[in-house]
């Protein structure tokens, strides 16, 4: 746009000419030249597709080696959980006998039905919250569809 708000008229030497595109000689380019062209196209897409292919190989390989990996750092700690648990069940069951005066199997009986005990208490405490908190969300459920509060 001009200062006075006018568009000015298009000039003639800004159409398209074939004749000054870098690399385009008007008419003068050969078939030789197109066939040469596509074919580095071609060969630029193969490379372009087996880099992709590979790309993808290495990815899938990774994740393959990161899961071994992962599996394997969960099965450690849970060696190491159930070692550590184990020697402090053990410690447990020396003092209890210990303190009872009584022979190291007592110890380790009293101390072994305490787990299962606790484990049980445990486990249906944790049994009646979820059905509880599911019980309360299926009257909710209910409640809003019947438009109550």
């Amino acid at each position: 746009m001009v200062a006075d708000g006018t568009i000015p008229p298009r000039q003639s030497d800004t159409a398209f000419d074939p004749g000054r595109m870098p690399g385009v000689e008007g008419n003068d380019a050969s078939v030789n030249d197109v066939g040469k062209n596509i074919g580095a196209a071609y060969a630029h897409a193969l490379t372009y597709v087996s880099a992709q292919a590979d790309r993808l190989r290495a990815m899938v390989r990774n994740a393959i080696l990161y899961s071994i990996l992962g599996v394997l750092a969960i099965l450690f700690f849970a060696g190491l959980l159930i070692t550590a648990t184990v020697l402090l069940l053990d410690g447990v069951a020396g003092a209890v006998s210990s303190a009872m005066n009584v022979r190291p199997w007592a110890g380790d009986l009293v101390t072994g039905g305490g787990v299962v005990v606790a484990i049980a208490l445990a486990g249906l405490w944790l049994i009646g919250r979820i059905t509880k908190a599911a019980r309360l969300q299926t009257i909710a459920s209910y409640q809003r569809r019947n438009g109550q509060k």
